[in-house]
């Protein structure tokens, strides 16, 4: 983040933190973090004033108790500051946070200056480049690692249903052609395993992206994308 904008920014709330992203984010390059309790309010088109503070009390009267922790907190007039300020704008709701995402600095510093002062204090963090490389790493979607790691690319398995046989297949080509899987990869394929398993979020390393073409061939697909390893430059 140029450091105009971070000055301003930490005028405006001195306890926001900075963490230099590791990817980008929904195609962005920064994500803002702000709690927000009952968020989810948001996801509603088109709510009225009144139609927020009803949503907001009625959640918090009927919440069971563990969950007022975050609940107690909640406030409709937060809510509604935010919803006239998102218009446009990519956000997701995540528990009692909200993420926000931007293309740029001037727009982070642009969104903040219009949150109302009293909720300046609920944001918690900026992700983001630290440096124009860093930014042009992200714009090509690779991976920026903050420490030096030994494989260059990370393959990301498509999510869904699988044969066992299947599964053994790709993952004895992949460890053949030099691949490092997480330790989920011997649980994923288990002998006492049914014959079709559903995976989610799956992936491992590798150097050399010769090996899509052979994993194609075992199950089209299978590979839903890869990304570029690269490590941060101060």
């Amino acid at each position: 983040m140029d450091t105009l904008s971070w000055t301003k920014i930490n005028k405006l709330n001195k306890n926001i933190k900075f963490v230099a992203s590791t990817k980008s984010f929904r195609g962005k390059l920064y994500r803002l973090q702000i709690f927000c309790p009952l968020a989810v309010a948001l996801r509603r088109d088109n709510c009225s004033d009144d139609e927020i503070h009803d949503f907001v009390r009625y959640k918090k009267s009927t919440a069971n108790r563990s969950r007022l922790l975050y609940l107690d907190q909640a406030d409709s007039y937060q809510i509604i500051n935010l919803r006239d300020n998102l218009k446009g704008i990519k956000f997701r709701v995540e528990g009692p946070l909200i993420s926000v995402y931007f293309d740029t600095s001037s727009e982070v510093n642009s969104f903040i200056t219009k949150i109302k002062s009293p909720f300046r204090n609920r944001i918690k963090e900026i992700c983001g480049p630290i440096n124009e490389k860093h930014a042009e790493d992200l714009k090509n979607n690779k991976i920026v690692k903050k420490s030096k790691i030994d494989y260059k690319y990370k393959l990301i398995f498509k999510d869904g249903l699988y044969k066992l046989e299947t599964l053994k297949q790709i993952c004895n080509y992949l460890d053949q052609a030099g691949a490092h899987f997480p330790p989920w990869r011997a649980k994923m394929i288990d002998e006492h395993a049914f014959e079709q398993k559903y995976i989610y979020g799956k992936y491992c390393y590798i150097n050399n992206l010769d090996c899509l073409t052979f994993v194609d061939l075992i199950k089209p697909g299978a590979i839903k994308k890869y990304h570029e390893l690269v490590t941060l430059e101060n």
